[in-house]
């Protein structure tokens, strides 16, 4: 038996409520107990170039008062740990 883990992040963007889930699979167990803090201190100190790359499907940088589609936050994260068994078919 094989064990895996993934967390999955939603990401909610500036002026829209579009948000996009990203997937990171192969976590190692010792990750998981400290993703909720990683995700508050992510958030609380969200990188400027961050918000230029993750960016909405209705992104519209046309007006710099008010930036549509840029990163705002992950405001979820969950982590999975899935259990699994190969079978052998030869």
């Amino acid at each position: 038996m094989s064990v895996s883990n993934s967390i999955t992040l939603t990401m909610a963007y500036s002026g829209t409520d579009f948000t996009r889930k990203y997937k990171l699979d192969g976590v190692s167990d010792s990750v998981l107990s400290s993703v909720k803090a990683n995700v508050l201190d992510y958030n609380a100190n969200l990188p400027e170039a961050d918000k230029q790359i993750f960016i909405s499907d209705d992104y519209d940088n046309s007006d710099p008062e008010e930036i549509i589609g840029s990163l705002a936050s992950i405001t979820a994260a969950q982590y999975e740990t899935v259990e699994y068994t190969r079978i052998n078919l030869n």
